[in-house]
């Protein structure tokens, strides 16, 4: 048996062309979906920044509405508008009876 020296065959220029030329296509494709990716990535660290800082900033707005409620309810600062409005404290009330279903309070 005589040994057979295995001989390349050519390639054609029209194949290597096509090849070529998908190898470049799957390459831009691969470009673009990485750009896609990076951008949509970008934009959402860029919402999520904004949103962070509308969550600080409702919560200084939170502190401060906490800090004037704390105020007005002192007890320094509801007297002085009991003043202010000519209002008086009063002590023990006593209700009357006047008929089976009506209240009237005395001073």
């Amino acid at each position: 048996m005589e040994g057979h020296i295995a001989t390349a065959r050519p390639i054609s220029q029209k194949k290597i062309y096509l090849r070529n030329g998908a190898v470049f296509g799957v390459g831009i494709v691969m470009i673009l979906l990485y750009v896609f990716q990076v951008n949509s990535l970008t934009v959402k660290g860029f919402a999520l920044q904004d949103v962070q800082e509308m969550v600080q900033n409702l919560e200084k707005q939170n502190r401060k509405i906490e800090r004037d409620i704390a105020q007005l309810q002192a007890s320094t600062v509801i007297s002085e508008k009991i003043a202010q409005l000519g209002l008086t404290l009063e002590g023990k009330v006593e209700y009357i009876k006047v008929n089976s279903e009506d209240f009237v309070a005395l001073k």
